[in-house]
């Protein structure tokens, strides 16, 4: 960054003596001196003044300073940051004191600063501690992750500012505004203010400063390259800015060898310094000489008769003419490139080669490169306009308008000509990194040798280089020693019965490859296909093999992608005549669902099938599915006992496994869990897996990087159970036997889980797990006390759970019918014995049909939250458009999720008990019942008060309970785990004094049977009565509170209550002006008002109520709290 024109400059003007320094004498305490916060910078190994603080602050340096009538000012500065109003810097032109921090009378430039990403350049005057400024720059010039701008600033002796820059550091300056003010005159000092944050304390850097006269400028400009657009257009870069009128003289250039002067000139866009010439007469393949005369700069200096060589030399580019060198898929965080993404791309040829009309694109998008010549050996960056500006310091950028964002994880990238044709291609994962350390962020991936490009992903790397990448150079890995290895046969594979697949140790040459000579003795090649990964050839033959037999062919003539021929190869293969496949007879063996981080295994999904009977098998037409794609399986033939690995089209190439394919619609594993079905060309489902994140068993696995196995081939339905993550060091075994195989077989047997009328003839039966179809078909197996057998049976796969029977007669309302169930079979062949289950014709609820009757909002750890519902009807309701729901402080709903949208049976005067995990509501709570759970999506209740809400969904809402953790029993130290029991389902819900803790003798919660702490209302003919005659509120769940029932002679009277103990203190007042019906009841928790526990004893309790016409009723009587005695 040492300007030759400054250092000139210190020489012609020393002396004036002002400002100059550039640090290249490694310090910055003599020549000149500068004074204030020294030791918080420091003169780097670049000879560049930096920042070198450890905690956010304020710093600053200054020097002396003579001003002049006319001043000129210059200083390179660059941050590696996007300023903010905590991370800016000024360049102080004048200051009356050398502290720049404090109260000032002066004038600085301020980059950034301001909240937003509009950060610009701004001279400012300081007058004290106020502000004013004098000229607003463009806006969003330094608002970059890394800034490097370089300033020119100059004031004549009228008072009048003109404010410069250039935001790529160099000398091509653009005005960024005009200004006028007089006050601050002959002030003595010019510096630096930096404010920082403590993430870039070291983040600053100064160059070339210089305070002094107005730097004339006398030297003209040159002509620094002359760039090939195409045959007929040049683009002159000249020296410095040129004045606009002669550099678009046309007379002013001449290119010898009948070309003469061109057509048009033009300036090139967004530039001051180049120009674009059309010519009138295309270029040939030969050397030329550019002579130019008559370009004057903004000065008026002159360019006159410069003569500059250039070369035309112009190809039709080839496959891997120009590669990927180098790409930037995660610049965050940032070590020392822009926070942005890139491609580089490399010109191995001896081709000058324009990049007008390529294209650079990933699995999504595709960006247009515009005009570029690249020319032989050399490296030019890729990136979006709006990024250039970041990029430039480092080297040749060529713009589009939006680089494809490419995947951290894994993507691909393709540079196509502008015919279409594919010059080069990469498909990376993180696995390309090699060094783990720098996968997260901040490196680029580079290629190391542009002469072994076969070696695929082995020639890559993370960078080496300290800044995180070496974009516009030479790679940190670079060599260029040649490919010498020869190429040779992997294996050969049976497709058919007319096709096989011959599968190359490395990457071969397309046109090589499919003009190589393959012989088979007696067949006759039809036709010959390249596999995308260009490891693969595939030939189809104008006849059938002969089956069961051994054949040879061979192969010869075939090059690998660097041009080494390969040796004459014979290889063996057998032909074996599929036969059909049964169910299991295949099966889903492994899989790789959450790739990333890898451990060793490419980072992609895959497949893994295994042939576990004596057969062989085509899997020819076969589909792999899930939930949301299907892949159709090419012709394959799949050996007994043999395994095939299967992933996309993209990722084929990633696994160097001669048993792997890529298919297009290969399923996107769901990493938390996922279903897939494989079914023959049939549609016949042969395997079907489900599985969730807890098949893994390990906690760490889970997160990526490890694959699930199937542990026992003989338990192909045991789902999670007979899941586990590979044990396998490098994360999982494709194409190989499972690392955890070992015998875990399944010896339960199946439930009938559920039992639901769908219509008036029609009955739908749950199982709990998958089952064989075949026998579910046997309609002797399925009887009932009042039906006759079913007339059809409909299944549905593809695990077989559901069966749909249909009836000739009608079911009849209000009646009670039970099936019987017995001799089916799940796919490990055990058996069910004599289950059974109820149903009735259902209805839809209505208003007080159900209501919540116990809730779990603060579980235990590893617990879940429950609802529990009762049907207080006679009833048969139906949930199917049933919603729990929550709702926030202004009573409207947040939360909803269906409790079960395919229906529901709810019994007359039975329990539901709803949850979104069964298994651990199970481990946690004595749940007898468990036909009655019903597991789904909950929404979320606070452990402290909220508001549990019934409702259908048109909203109307059924019950709700608005709940706090202050209803629990007031003594019980932990309410972790606790539930809140209705004592009367026939009370009201908003009656605080009915709910109350589940008691201890039921492990604090009753899921799926009647509350612990049940006590129902009783009639009474007394103005106010009490039951139990005794209580005893330790939450053992018996007695433990106590009802009053009141019978009133009308309504709207006021009531008290008191409880007095048997001295006459008063202990409780449970009623105060409580407005009550002509009956009800309320209930005491035993609780004093100083919240203790009663104690044992006789108790009197007095009760008032008197209207408005002046009535009053009276009663007192006694009640007993009892106790447990030791």
């Amino acid at each position: 960054m040492k300007s030759p024109l400054l250092m000139l400059c210190c020489l012609l003007h020393v002396a004036f003596a002002q400002v100059s320094d550039n640090f290249a004498d490694g310090n910055f305490s003599i020549n000149p001196t500068w004074i204030g916060d020294d030791s918080l910078f420091q003169v780097n190994t670049s000879l560049q003044l930096q920042s070198k603080g450890s905690s956010a602050k304020d710093i600053s340096l200054a020097t002396a300073v003579v001003v002049e009538t006319e001043m000129e000012w210059q200083c390179c500065m660059r941050f590696n940051l996007s300023p903010s109003t905590s991370n800016f810097c000024r360049y102080y032109l004048l200051s009356d004191v050398p502290n720049c921090k404090g109260n000032v009378n002066g004038y600085y430039v301020q980059l950034g600063g301001v909240t937003g990403n509009t950060d610009s350049i701004t001279l400012y005057k300081q007058k004290g501690n106020s502000r004013t400024r004098i000229i607003a720059g463009r806006a969003s010039t330094v608002s970059k992750n890394n800034n490097t701008v370089r300033l020119k600033i100059l004031r004549n002796t009228l008072g009048n500012w003109q404010l410069f820059s250039d935001t790529t550091g160099g000398h091509n300056f653009i005005l960024e505004g005009t200004g006028k003010d007089t006050e601050f005159w002959n002030v003595g000092f010019t510096g630096i203010f930096v404010r920082y944050t403590a993430s870039n304390a070291q983040n600053y850097f100064v160059d070339d400063v210089y305070a002094g006269p107005k730097i004339v400028d006398v030297t003209p400009p040159r002509v620094d390259s002359v760039v090939v657009i195409s045959a007929t257009q040049l683009k002159i870069v000249f020296s410095e800015a040129v004045e606009q009128n002669s550099a678009l003289t046309a007379k002013h250039y001449t290119i010898n060898n009948g070309i003469g002067i061109p057509v048009s000139v033009d300036i090139e866009t967004g530039k001051n310094n180049s120009t674009i010439i059309e010519l009138n007469d295309a270029l040939s393949n030969q050397t030329y000489e550019l002579i130019v005369s008559g370009i004057a700069d903004l000065n008026g200096n002159t360019l006159n008769n410069q003569r500059f060589p250039f070369s035309y030399n112009m190809f039709v580019p080839q496959e891997n003419d120009i590669v990927i060198s180098e790409f930037f898929p995660d610049p965050t965080p940032a070590i020392g490139l822009p926070e942005k993404e890139f491609v580089e791309l490399y010109n191995r040829s001896n081709k000058i080669i324009n990049l007008n009309g390529w294209t650079i694109s990933d699995g999504s998008t595709t960006a247009v490169l515009g005009n570029y010549v690249l020319a032989p050996d050399s490296f030019v960056m890729v990136s979006s306009a709006a990024n250039v500006p970041d990029f430039a310091p480092f080297g040749a950028v060529a713009r589009v308008i939006s680089l494809p964002s490419l995947n951290n994880a894994a993507d691909q990238i393709i540079l196509k000509d502008p015919t279409g044709k594919i010059i080069h291609q990469v498909n990376y994962d993180l696995s390309w990194y090699v060094d783990l350390s720098k996968r997260d962020g901040g490196y680029s991936i580079e290629m190391n040798n542009p002469n072994q490009l076969c070696l695929g992903k082995l020639n890559f790397a993370a960078s080496d280089d300290g800044s995180g990448g070496t974009p516009g150079r030479q790679n940190s890995r670079w060599n260029i020693y040649p490919d010498t290895s020869l190429p040779d046969v992997l294996g050969v594979f049976t497709l058919d019965a007319q096709a096989i697949a011959i599968v190359f140790t490395e990457q071969m040459d397309s046109f090589s490859l499919v003009n190589a000579s393959v012989l088979l003795p007696g067949y006759t090649i039809l036709n010959k296909t390249i596999h995308p990964t260009k490891d693969t050839l595939v030939i189809r033959f104008s006849s059938m093999f002969a089956a069961n037999q051994m054949l040879s062919v061979s192969v010869s003539m075939a090059r690998d992608c660097s041009g080494n021929r390969m040796n004459v190869v014979t290889k063996t293969f057998q032909y074996f005549v599929p036969q059909p496949a049964h169910q299991f007879d295949v099966l889903i063996n492994e899989w790789l669902a959450d790739p990333d981080p890898p451990v060793i295994l490419p980072n992609a999904e895959f497949i893994e099938l295994h042939n576990t009977s004596n057969k062989f098998i085509s899997l020819k037409g076969w589909t792999l599915s899930d939930a949301n794609s299907t892949a159709k399986l090419p012709a394959y033939i799949l050996q007994p006992d043999s395994f095939l690995v299967i992933t996309t089209v993209a990722n084929a190439g990633k696994f160097t496994l001669p048993n792997c394919i890529g298919v297009s619609g290969f399923p996107s594993l769901g990493n938390d869990g996922d279903a897939l079905t494989l079914a023959d060309d049939f549609g016949r489902v042969i395997h079907y897996v489900e599985f969730t994140s807890n098949a893994y068993k390990d906690n760490v696995k889970k997160n990526g990087g490890w694959s699930l196995e199937l542990v026992d081939a003989q338990n192909p339905c045991g789902g999670d159970y007979n899941l586990m993550a590979s044990i396998h060091p490098h994360g999982g075994t494709p194409g190989y036997v499972n690392s955890s195989r070992k015998i875990n077989r399944d010896k339960v047997a199946p439930l009938l889980i559920k039992t639901y009328p769908i219509s008036n003839n029609r009955l739908q039966l749950i199982f709990s797990e998958q089952m064989d179809s075949t026998s579910l078909l046997n309609i002797k197996y399925y009887a009932s006390n009042s039906l006759a057998s079913p007339s059809q049976i409909r299944l549905f796969g593809p695990d077989y759970r559901k069966v749909e029977l249909m009836y000739t007669d009608s079911f009849i309302s209000n009646y009670v019918y039970r099936i019987l169930v017995d001799s089916f079979v799940d796919c490990a062949r055990n058996r069910i014995v004599n289950n059974i289950g109820d149903f009735g014709l259902p209805v839809l609820p209505d208003s007080g049909d159900i209501a919540i009757n116990e809730i779990l909002f603060d579980p235990k750890v590893g617990g879940t939250d429950y609802v529990e519902i009762i049907n207080r009807t006679d009833k048969f309701l139906d949930l199917k458009n049933v919603w729990i729901a929550n709702a926030d402080d202004q009573n409207q709903i947040k939360e909803y999720y269906a409790i079960d949208s395919t229906g529901w049976l709810l019994f007359p005067n039975t329990y539901a008990v709803i949850t979104d995990d069964a298994n651990a509501l199970k481990m946690q709570y004595f749940t007898p019942n468990t036909k009655q759970l019903i597991q789904t999506k909950m929404p979320t209740y606070s452990n402290d008060e909220g508001r549990c809400v019934l409702l259908n969904k048109d909203g109307k809402r059924f019950d709700q309970f608005d709940y706090t953790d202050r209803m629990h029993y007031p003594l019980l130290d932990n309410k972790d785990g606790v539930c809140l029991e209705r004592i009367d389902f026939n009370r009201p819900t908003d009656d605080a004094s009915n709910w109350t803790s589940a008691s201890s003798t039921s492990g604090y919660g009753t899921p799926t049977y009647q509350n612990s702490q049940y006590a129902k209302a009783f009639n009474t003919n007394n103005i106010i009565s009490i039951h139990p005659a005794v209580f005893s509120p330790d939450g053992d769940g018996y007695n433990d509170h106590l009802t009053f029932s009141y019978s009133l002679p009308s309504s709207a009277y006021t009531a008290n209550l008191y409880i007095f103990n048997a001295a006459g203190v008063l202990v409780k007042q449970l009623l105060l002006n409580e407005i009550l019906g002509t009956s009800g009841v309320f209930g005491w928790d035993g609780i004093t008002d100083k919240g203790e526990k009663a104690a044992m004893g006789i108790y009197l309790y007095y009760f008032e109520a008197f209207n408005l016409k002046g009535d009053v009723i009276k009663a007192k009587s006694t009640l007993v709290v009892g106790a447990k005695l030791d």
